[in-house]
């Protein structure tokens, strides 16, 4: 009995030795944090793996996950496929994807469109002007671009950044954000938060009674044009839809309008 107790050891820890060096993942993931991140920051951590399970890939791939740091600036992370965490580990990095924008620090409240103010104080963190001045664009509720700026001043710490209003056609009462991104090394801008704007005193209108506001209706003049009209095949309207096709096309395809066919040189009878 004693050496079948000694056998099976001996080939357990064999089996444990083979698993090391095949790749195999026998330790905890968990356990690693790091510091040094923006409270609230979503910060994606990318790993590679050079093996999966007990078998030696050929070619390593890379996986990656979001994690959220918490009011501390810390992030908790798992541990690479070596049980090691950062600054030991060479297969894992970090890079922060979104930073909450909360303030607006020379705003009171809302912002009353009938007299806005010239210009916007963002506060967060992130701003990071090191290869050039962030980018703020403005977006209304359904999400339609409507302006754009680029900082005139930014935090020595990245915590604040201002911009000058940009001109906003036909603006009306509602949320819009401001999405701010900042330039990295290679000349691309990367996202890192969005900020909600609360604006009022110029309510949204239905000037040709279509039942459409002027947010969304590409023409608010005419009752015959509206988003989800029927398209016409009269030749008086190019897009009475508001969907950007050319109705006479568009005809043919979908409302059986005796067309002969779809895409250019397409026609109605």
């Amino acid at each position: 009995m004693k050496l079948r107790a000694f056998t099976l050891t001996t080939v357990t820890l064999l089996l444990a030795a083979a698993a090391l060096v095949q790749g195999c993942r026998i330790f905890s993931f968990s356990g690693c944090t790091r510091d040094g991140f923006a409270p609230g920051a979503t910060v994606m951590v990318s790993e590679l793996i050079f093996h999966t399970g007990c078998q030696t890939l050929r070619c390593p791939r890379e996986i990656s996950y979001d994690v959220r740091a918490d009011s501390n600036g810390r992030i908790s992370y798992n541990r690479d496929e070596d049980g090691n965490c950062w600054p030991n580990s060479t297969k894992l990095s970090f890079r922060t994807i979104r930073i909450p924008l909360p303030t607006f620090s020379n705003l009171s409240g809302d912002v009353n469109l009938n007299s806005p103010p010239s210009s916007i104080t963002i506060g967060g963190w992130g701003m990071d002007a090191t290869y050039g001045m962030p980018s703020m664009h403005l977006f209304d509720y359904n999400g339609t671009f409507v302006g754009a700026a680029t900082a005139q001043a930014v935090g020595p710490d990245g915590s604040w950044a201002q911009f000058n209003v940009p001109a906003l056609p036909n603006p009306y009462s509602g949320t819009y954000h401001a999405k701010i991104a900042v330039m990295r090394w290679d000349g691309i801008y990367d996202e890192v938060g969005d900020a909600p704007i609360n604006c009022y005193g110029l309510p949204l209108v239905d000037a040709d009674g279509d039942g459409t506001y002027s947010d969304l209706d590409c023409n608010d003049d005419d009752p015959y044009i509206y988003p989800l009209a029927p398209p016409d095949c009269s030749g008086l309207y190019w897009d009475a839809n508001c969907n950007g096709q050319g109705d006479m096309y568009e005809y043919a395809c979908q409302s059986g309008g005796g067309g002969e066919c779809c895409g250019p040189g397409c026609y109605c009878y």
